[in-house]
């Protein structure tokens, strides 16, 4: 028998994280990163949809990862 272990838990991007991300990236304060935000309720609505996508579809990292570039596309 094979020894199977358990899948690792998904860690999904809060809109927190990307704001840090940004900040990191331009090497700014969080507070500026905040600013650069066009659409804040977009943001927020492209992170949580890999969450709902795996939670009502499908579970491999692929989709999720899709549907969060397209959702930061389509706000951005």
């Amino acid at each position: 028998m094979a020894n199977v272990q358990p899948p690792e838990p998904v860690y999904y991007l809060t809109p927190t994280d990307l704001v840090r991300c940004h900040a990191a990236a331009l090497e700014v304060a969080e507070s500026t990163a905040r600013h650069h935000l066009l659409h804040r309720d977009g943001l927020v609505a492209a992170v949580e949809r890999p969450r709902w996508h795996a939670h009502y579809g499908t579970a491999d990292l692929v989709d999720p990862a899709a549907v969060l570039t397209e959702g930061l596309l389509r706000t951005h």
